[in-house]
């Protein structure tokens, strides 16, 4: 029979105030929109569940806006990925500076 781990416990602590909300601005934006969302199915020179960050960029060097527009409302073009869904939940500004 396996040997399980004692279980440990577990201490709450609380603040006395709501730690304030953070403000967070411009590409910082974008970096983190990226590292927290786009990262998920996509790395930047291999495959996983979207195409790697190197050939989206080639395909959109010149046209952030059109990549933008495209993580709002993804089209389908490769058979051998699955479809993105929309990240139309992102504002406009945070869109254009991850494309950015």
């Amino acid at each position: 029979m396996p040997i399980l781990p004692i279980p440990m416990q577990l201490t709450l602590i609380f603040l006395d105030e709501p730690v304030p909300s953070r403000e967070i601005k411009g590409s910082e934006k974008g970096k983190i929109a990226y590292l927290c969302i786009c990262t998920g199915c996509h790395t930047y020179s291999g495959r996983m569940i979207g195409p790697p960050v190197q050939i989206i960029q080639t395909l959109y060097m010149d046209n952030p806006r059109g990549l933008a527009d495209c993580i709002a409302n993804p089209v389908k073009k490769r058979d051998d990925y699955p479809e993105m869904p929309p990240q139309n939940y992102l504002d406009e500004e945070t869109r254009l500076a991850v494309a950015e």
